[in-house]
């Protein structure tokens, strides 16, 4: 981050800079909306950004505000908030469910055949608009692939995502850096090359 707020960056990015209002002030209130708008924001099981212990309401003093200590470390906050999971109310609390590392849980959660009884298909989303499942790769008139094709030894081979011996995991903590990101051309959305 240093090298790249002083510049020394490739500077290949096609598009053009977000505009940057220069009359508009920095607020506390400005600052949380830049930290969550392009956040999933529900509190699923194990989840993105927090697990389901974010919704637990005595945990809050007022609406967006988390109960804690205006005192010195080791002196409680009053009342004080319960303990919910394997962690008192401190950092790491709500990150206590997430998936360890991170890239697990964003691999495994992509879409999914279901047949319900009657034999009707149909596709489990998950991270739809987190994580892409199939993309189109710029310039191709193909169909589209799976996004976390190049993790795979074998890229068509299923059984990768059911390995028991968790390889994909392994995979994608070493090379989600590759995986390509998702771009607007036009009108269309296209993979552009991974890194």
């Amino acid at each position: 981050m240093e090298r790249w707020a002083a510049g020394e960056f490739e500077s290949d990015w096609p598009g053009a800079p977000p505009p940057v209002p220069d009359s508009t002030p920095i607020t506390p209130e400005g600052l949380d909306r830049a930290a969550t708008e392009n956040c999933v924001g529900g509190p699923f099981y194990p989840g993105i950004e927090v697990g389901w212990l974010v919704h637990t309401i005595t945990l809050y003093a007022e609406p967006f505000r988390l109960r804690v200590s205006r005192h010195p470390d080791g002196e409680p906050p009053d009342p004080v908030p319960p303990v919910i999971g394997a962690l008192p109310f401190r950092p790491g609390f709500f990150s206590q469910q997430m998936a360890q590392p991170w890239q697990a849980d964003f691999y495994d959660c992509h879409k999914e055949l279901h047949q319900d009884p009657a034999g009707v298909e149909s596709f489990y989303m998950w991270w739809t608009a987190q994580r892409p499942d199939d993309v189109t790769p710029r310039g191709s008139t193909g169909d589209p692939v799976r996004w976390v094709r190049g993790l795979a030894p074998n890229a068509s081979d299923p059984s990768f995502d059911d390995d028991p011996n968790i390889e994909r995991f392994a995979s994608m903590v070493r090379n989600w850096n590759r995986l390509g990101f998702v771009i607007r051309v036009g009108d269309d959305l296209v993979e552009d090359e991974a890194l």
